[in-house]
């Protein structure tokens, strides 16, 4: 990279902050300067890889973060291995909500995998982790799968729990009021009183 090559990073559809490369920049001067830049919402540290150091970018706090290529010749983005793209938050990937399948409008969803890239075979132990932790990903694609088709029995059984609000049955009211007696006999028995 050259001085003056550069991205821009857009928090939550905010205005575009540019984040320029200064002449001996190092992975971590870099890192220093998008978190400063970005305050809370994101974060950025350097991994070492099989390739030797690089930016992790992660979104906190529940933000949505797109990176925005600098103009040609001068693109940092893709110098530093990067591609245009944006990244969501796990507060927002892992929570899905409850309305998911009930508008056959929006179908589908944000779904991880969770899989980590340091899984390694070594011991039985290890590898009986990493088949439950490729099982979960199998049920999240399933999942991911099922989201995609509208289920309108879902979507209603969904929407009446949604709405269960009023009286109880005349059963349930009717063994809360025979518990309700039973209690006061031990009370009365035991000395006890009732609040």
């Amino acid at each position: 990279m050259r001085a003056g090559d550069y991205f821009s990073i857009s928090i939550n559809g905010g205005r575009e902050l540019k984040v320029e490369y200064r002449e001996g920049d190092t992975f971590e001067t870099l890192s220093n300067r998008i978190n400063t830049l970005s305050t809370r919402n994101l974060k950025a540290s350097v991994s070492i890889g099989e390739n030797g150091p690089a930016l992790k970018l992660e979104a906190k706090n529940g933000a949505t973060v797109d990176f925005i290529s600098g103009s040609d010749g001068r693109d940092a983005l893709s110098k530093l291995g990067l591609e245009e793209r944006n990244i969501i938050s796990p507060e927002v990937l892992f929570d899905l909500g409850e309305d998911q399948g009930i508008d056959p409008e929006k179908l589908g969803g944000v779904f991880a995998l969770r899989l980590d890239n340091g899984f390694a075979f070594s011991t039985k132990k290890e590898a009986e982790y990493i088949l439950t932790q490729i099982q979960n990903s199998l049920n999240v694609i399933e999942s991911a799968n099922r989201s995609l088709t509208f289920d309108p029995i879902r979507a209603q059984i969904l929407q009446a729990s949604k709405n269960n609000f009023g009286p109880a049955p005349a059963y349930l009211q009717d063994r809360l009021a025979r518990y309700q007696d039973g209690l006061q006999r031990v009370l009365a028995v035991t000395g006890g009183t009732i609040i």
